[in-house]
C-alpha cells in the first residue's frame, strides 16, 4: 500500500472538518509516510498555539504536533 494524497478519496474525510473549525490537508511524504495538517479558521484562529496540528506518520509511526497540549483539548 501507499497513502493517497487526495483527501477526498480517503472515505469519511472531507477538506474542512465537521465542526468546520478546521481545513484539512494530507500529503505525502514518500512511499512509507504521510503528513495530516489541521489548520484552524474562523474563531479557532484565535487559539494560536495550536492553530496549526499536525500528524506525521512514517512507516506505520505516528507523531503529532505542535504540542500534546493541543491534541488533549
Amino acid at each position: 500500500g501507499l497513502y493517497s494524497a487526495d483527501l477526498l478519496s480517503l472515505r469519511g474525510t472531507a477538506p474542512v472538518s465537521t465542526q468546520g473549525r478546521y481545513t484539512i490537508a494530507v500529503e505525502r511524504t514518500g512511499a512509507d509516510g504521510f503528513r495530516a495538517v489541521a489548520r484552524a479558521r474562523g474563531a479557532q484562529s484565535a487559539d494560536r498555539d495550536c492553530a496549526e496540528m499536525t500528524v506525521n506518520v512514517v512507516a506505520g509511526f505516528p507523531t503529532t504536533g505542535p504540542t500534546a497540549t493541543c491534541w488533549l483539548r
